[in-house]
């Protein structure tokens, strides 16, 4: 049950990076939408929200949703650059690769946050069920 809900997670977690991604680039009109104010001030913010919500969904490996989030949007970059290819200089991939090291990083600080605040809150198990809970009242010996 805890595989395919890590799929599911993950695969909502890429849904949302590149989905944002997408968005920003038609609301923008830029390519690299990391260039425009709007990524920082409503993209960004979304993915840490998601990361922190996923962290607390899936608390056993945090660092994979916010790395997923910030992968997939990669992939939606490198899948409407290279149609482009006379549009774009390939020499600074290595630039998008550090912007997208600096997104990763409050992203998976907010999966970790996620994480540990669904550890502090109680039961990490997955299957509570009705014969988890005691049918009496703790008695004072």
């Amino acid at each position: 049950m805890r595989v395919l809900r890590d799929v599911l997670l993950g695969l909502a977690c890429a849904a949302l990076g590149v989905g944002l991604w997408l968005e920003m680039v038609e609301s923008t009109g830029a390519l690299e939408v990391w260039d425009h104010s709007a990524f920082w001030t409503m993209a960004v913010p979304i993915m840490v929200v998601g990361s922190l919500i996923a962290g607390t969904i899936g608390p056993e490996s945090p660092w994979v949703w916010g790395s997923v989030m910030v992968a997939a949007q990669m992939v939606a970059l490198l899948g409407r650059a290279i149609p482009e290819q006379g549009e774009n200089d390939p020499s600074l991939l290595p630039v998008g690769l550090l912007f997208v090291a600096v997104i990763a990083v409050p992203c998976i600080a907010a999966g970790y946050l996620g994480s540990w605040l669904r550890r502090r809150g109680g039961s990490d198990d997955d299957d509570v069920s009705v014969d988890d809970v005691p049918s009496e009242p703790p008695t004072a010996d």
